[in-house]
């Protein structure tokens, strides 16, 4: 019970039950900016539009990948051909980040994989390429990220890359495979139940790739077929009904293609077709090859040259709308060129600024949105066993903020931060939320747990038992191009009658065991008496201060703060400022002070002197 002893001069109103609303300690907005993994740019008069940033590894290396929502949850997740009998699957988690991979027992080898809807039901399906058998495999996706059973479809010997779109304009998607081994494609039908038995159109020599793209003004699927060895890429007309004839070729700058990309880089609106090409004599270039709209294409406009250029990818990396180029340098004759370079589209089939991250680095490259910002990131596999996660990012882009926006005391000898994130360019679910202590035999990994979604997380400290000293505890958020940490100072009293004094900036003080004598700095803090007879001084600040157990003696100082007495004969005084008192059980005596104050008497016999409603000061009452 709340007793009101207000003295002689305070007003005496009756007092007021009012709902105890979660209080708002302090916010205090903190802007994280930090640097990107380093890349060098080739010479342009302005720096690359974009950063590529290392967000993660996964445990394997240069392996087929394709990337979609297997799940419907938002999230991309990777499907991988591992060579052996299975595929993996690994589900995203949110910014770019996958849980461990899922192996999909196939009974064959998998050399490639390919994602489409086959059947219409909204779920990705996965079509698996055999280089040594004369087969396709079909999984059809379910729920989760589930991939059905296999279903073996007939193709022509060695299949290679497939791709799954409508070749005959009837509403289904079809399949279009390389035939490696027999030097043609195979081209399979969707019927009402299932596929038709495939057709194979000879090329001519062993093909390394096929893409799809209406390249004949015709507004039908055409085909483009790359062969290193055969030192081609072939234009093959479709018809609309699933039949194409071969129609020209490109002149190829230097020697056998090794990488094509088909995408608009001209702003004309018809299809154009990038080609990387080595020859024996050591001349390699990357070209474009401007389309006409009636399957004939100009002479090659050369983009890089002089390196050994391989697995080229187009796609839209800094946002401007128009297609850029990926692609992968060899370092061969010249170890230094090694490394993946973006070079930057300008719609005109011209090209300005590349960007590079030097390294030997192995195909396949992969593009896709991993972090669902809308921007393609990229899978970048190493010559070992891991590939790395690069994230896309705006060069000088928005960096996320972390606002520290309250604190309490846990009952066991510890304290939580809540705080909210946000980031400009990111959404917030996919910002991650990170804690580490400095010295973790006094903070343990254990005593460290970051919970929360969205914009709302919190971190929870604990000092493991006995230990006494300072360390600081890294509070950061990242949204993979930026992340940076900061830094709250964690001084703990140990179990004896300690004396700790926080510093200038945001520090958490653990009394423990024993009769302690805590008191803040000039910042927002949180102080925590634990076990014992205790006295606490919050300093200037909003700040959070917690009795624990036993009678304790609470100042909040200069400052918007909170002071709960928790179990014990407390006294608590909240200073100027607006504060909340909250007593706890046992004989408690509240001071508002100077501010809006509000009272909250809790269990037992409780007196709550200056109350001043002329103040904006509030009585809650407890049963």
């Amino acid at each position: 019970m709340l007793t009101h002893d207000a003295g002689p001069d305070a007003d005496r109103s009756p007092r007021r039950a009012l709902p105890l609303a979660a209080p708002i300690l302090f916010a205090v907005p903190i802007l994280l900016a930090a640097p990107a993994l380093p890349l060098s740019a080739a010479p342009a008069v302005d720096p690359p539009p974009i950063t590529l940033t290392e967000i993660g590894a996964l445990p394997w290396g240069a392996r087929p990948t394709a990337v979609g929502d297997l799940d419907r949850d938002g999230r991309a997740d990777l499907v991988t051909a591992t060579g052996a009998n299975r595929l993996d699957v690994a589900r995203g988690t949110g910014g770019g980040a996958f849980a461990a991979a899922t192996a999909v027992p196939l009974g064959r080898g998998a050399t490639e994989v390919t994602l489409g809807d086959l059947n219409g039901d909204g779920d990705l399906d996965a079509v698996v390429s055999h280089r040594d058998e004369a087969s396709l495999t079909v999984l059809y996706g379910g729920a989760g990220a589930a991939l059905g059973g296999p279903v073996t479809l007939a193709a022509h010997a060695g299949t290679g890359n497939s791709v799954v779109t409508d070749l005959n304009l009837d509403g289904r998607p079809d399949i279009v495979a390389l035939s490696a081994g027999t030097g043609g494609i195979s081209i399979i039908l969707a019927t009402p139940t299932g596929f038709a038995a495939a057709r194979r159109m000879f090329i001519g020599a062993f093909g390394d790739e096929v893409a799809t793209a209406e390249l004949t003004g015709d507004n039908r699927p055409d085909l483009v077929v790359r062969s290193s060895g055969g030192r081609f890429v072939r234009i093959l007309r479709g018809d609309g009904a699933g039949d194409f004839t071969p129609v020209g070729a490109l002149a190829i700058q230097a020697g056998g293609p090794e990488g094509m990309a088909l995408a608009d880089f001209t702003g004309d609106g018809r299809t154009d077709i990038a080609v990387a090409a080595i020859h024996e004599n050591e001349v390699s270039a990357l070209a474009v090859h401007a389309g006409a709209g009636d399957g004939t294409f100009g002479p090659a406009q050369v983009v890089n040259r002089g390196e050994f250029t391989y697995d080229v990818h187009a796609g839209d990396f800094d946002g401007d709308g128009r297609a850029d180029l990926l692609y992968l340098n060899s370092g061969y004759p010249d170890p230094a060129n090694a490394g993946i370079r973006i070079t930057f589209g300008t719609g005109t089939g011209q090209f300005g600024r590349t960007l590079v991250r030097a390294g030997d680095y192995s195909e396949p490259l992969v593009a896709g949105d991993l972090t669902g910002d809308g921007r393609p990131d990229v899978l970048l596999p190493s010559r070992g066993n891991t590939t790395v996660v690069l994230r896309n990012g705006p060069a000088g882009g928005p960096t996320p903020s972390l606002t520290l926006t309250g604190g309490t005391c846990l009952a066991n000898d510890g304290a939580v931060l809540r705080l909210t994130v946000a980031d400009a360019d990111t959404p917030v679910d996919r910002l991650t939320v990170t804690a580490a202590a400095g010295n973790s035999a006094l903070i343990p990994a254990a005593g460290l747990a970051v919970t929360g979604t969205g914009a709302q997380r919190e971190v929870a400290i604990r000092a493991a038992a006995g230990r006494k000293g300072t360390t600081t505890v890294q509070v950061g958020v990242g949204d993979g191009a930026t992340s940076m940490v900061l830094g709250i100072t964690v001084r703990v009293a140990g179990d004896n009658d300690d004396t700790v004094t926080g510093g200038a900036g945001y520090d958490v003080l653990l009394g423990q065991r024993g009769n302690d004598v805590l008191t803040g700095g000039g910042a927002e803090d949180v102080l925590c008496g634990g076990t014992g007879d205790d006295r606490l001084d919050g300093g200037a600040g909003d700040d959070a201060l917690g009795g624990g157990v036993g009678g304790d003696r609470l100042t909040g100082g200069p400052g918007d703060d909170l002071l709960v007495g928790d179990t014990g004969d407390d006294r608590l005084d909240g200073g100027t400022g607006d504060d909340l008192l909250s007593a706890g059980e046992g004989r408690d005596r509240l001071t508002g002070g100077p501010g809006r104050d509000r009272f909250d008497g809790g269990p037992g016999p409780d007196t709550a002197t200056d109350h001043r409603p002329a103040e904006g000061d509030s009585l809650v009452s407890v049963p």
